[in-house]
């Protein structure tokens, strides 16, 4: 098979469209990526709006900042309750040891 040689000329031009060819494609990746946090963004605004009556930005910033204290407190007293649990179990089982 015989090969084509091509002119320092050619290379350059093809490095260059290469060079082109690859912006247009990272351009493009960069465009979906938006155009999907984008949906993303209003379906979550939808379902806050659906769900918890927001309207504005404020409000569902209040939402989330409520939803994370009683989350927190939640998960504080869970793990307190989990412990206990477990004192407890641990107490049955040397009990039943013996």
């Amino acid at each position: 098979m015989a090969t084509k040689k091509m002119t320092n000329d050619e290379i350059d031009k093809r490095i260059e469209q290469l060079k082109n060819l690859k912006k247009e494609n990272t351009a493009k990746e960069i465009a979906q990526e938006r155009k999907a946090r984008s949906h993303r963004l209003i379906q979550v605004g939808a379902a806050f709006e659906k769900h918890f009556g927001t309207t504005t930005a404020e409000d569902a910033e209040g939402v989330i900042k409520k939803l994370y204290e009683f989350t927190k407190k939640h998960m504080e007293d869970n793990k307190k309750q989990v412990g206990n649990q477990s004192k407890k179990e641990t107490k049955t089982e040397a009990v039943t040891v013996e």
